[in-house]
């Protein structure tokens, strides 16, 4: 049994002690002992951290290509061996670098600034604050939408307009025969008016009716002609109430007019001052004084309100009338929108009374009866200019 184990045992030793000699040991065994001379052995001792010197199999004691210097706070560990030929490096000490001559270096190109958005001028303020810009003098302004909405439904058309005179509001508070009644003039006068352009708008709905084409169905044929019938209805109803609001302002009068007069102002579309606190300031107020004051604002913000569906509902009965012209929409559905649309002008003209009749009924509270017409056409009318956009309403020209 001994001579059937043994040889290989002792071949197993004889090559595990050759390769020890030329290669390093595991990581998980004790590190075999040096030669005293590293020169003789294959593998020379690592250097520490810093001497940066070659560990190459080969090169042996032969002098290494220059390399740089790390900065000098890296030091080695003190308590490693320094290598050979190259001495005490404990401490590493930066060495200059060689600048390389300057005719062989590119000269660096300037950095590029950004230019400013905005420049400063020497004795001129700076350039971050704010200028306010100038007003040019007489500058119109542009009306609002309320304003060119009533402006436009004032306008007579081109036919069936009605005859008379225009009159201011001063005008006609001059040629009043009841000098203290003054705030039921004044509702008289935006009567006419609101009627005025009711029936204008009605000219108006019965002019977009009969524009629209006939249609091939009876059924659509009938309800085509339903709707033109009840325009027309329409149209005279409203010709009849302007007509009777003409009267009535004209009986006011002292002197019966020869023509019958036509409102020339435009309402008020925009915020009312009624210094309410310094009107009646050491007063009491009268009764409904204090409630008219407090409503100006929601007025004003229904006529706004109405004046947007307006212009809403009018493009849509435009693309729907288009539609219809071109086959892609029924007859029916075009009806109803413009009867809306009917219902929506309508509706702005009455917010528009509504608001200018308060007024009227303010501005007796504020300033009471026996005042001069100049001073309650003040109080009632928004005077412009005679250069601005937003003037009188124009009886001659038709849209």
């Amino acid at each position: 049994m001994r001579c059937l184990w043994l040889p290989p045992l002792c071949a197993a030793i004889v090559f595990s002690s050759a390769v020890q000699g030329q290669q390093p040991q595991p990581l998980d065994r004790p590190a075999a002992q040096a030669p005293e001379n590293p020169a003789d052995s294959a593998f020379p001792a690592r250097q520490p951290l810093g001497a940066f010197q070659p560990t190459d199999i080969g090169l042996g004691n032969s002098q290494p290509e220059a390399e740089p210097e790390p900065p000098g706070i890296l030091s080695p560990d003190p308590q490693a061996a320094p290598a050979d030929g190259q001495g005490d490096r404990s401490v590493l000490v930066d060495e200059p670098q060689t600048v390389a001559p300057a005719q062989f270096q590119s000269p660096a190109a300037p950095k590029k600034t950004a230019e400013p958005k905005t420049r400063v001028v020497p004795g001129a303020a700076p350039a971050f604050q704010p200028v306010e810009p100038e007003t040019p003098p007489h500058q119109p302004e542009s009306p609002s939408l309320s304003q060119s909405l009533y402006q436009q439904a004032i306008t007579p058309p081109a036919s069936g307009a009605l005859a008379g005179s225009p009159l201011t509001l001063h005008e006609a508070l001059v040629r009043r025969a009841d000098a203290a009644r003054y705030a039921e003039f004044v509702k008289a006068y935006w009567t006419l008016s609101r009627s005025l352009a009711s029936y204008y708008e009605s000219v108006q709905g019965a002019s977009e009716l009969s524009r629209l084409p006939q249609s091939r169905l009876p059924v659509e044929q009938a309800l085509l002609q339903a709707a033109r019938a009840s325009a027309e209805a329409e149209l005279r109803q409203w010709r009849l109430e302007a007509q009777s609001a003409q009267h009535d302002l004209a009986e006011q009068f002292s002197a019966t007019p020869s023509d019958a007069p036509l409102p020339a102002d435009l309402p008020l579309v925009s915020a009312y001052k009624s210094k309410f606190e310094a009107v009646f300031a050491g007063r009491t107020p009268p009764r409904g004084a204090r409630r008219l004051h407090e409503t100006f604002d929601a007025r004003l913000s229904l006529i706004e309100a109405r004046a947007g569906e307006l212009v809403a509902v009018e493009n849509a009965y435009a693309s729907l009338a288009d539609a219809y012209a071109a086959g892609q929409s029924p007859l029916d559905t075009v009806l109803r929108q413009h009867a809306r649309l009917q219902a929506s002008r309508h509706a702005f003209l009455r917010s528009v009374y509504d608001y200018n009749a308060s007024i009227a009924e303010y501005a007796y509270h504020a300033a009471g009866p026996n005042r001069s017409p100049e001073t309650i056409a003040s109080m009632l009318v928004e005077r412009k200019k005679t250069d601005n956009n937003i003037a009188p309403a124009n009886f001659a020209a038709p849209r």
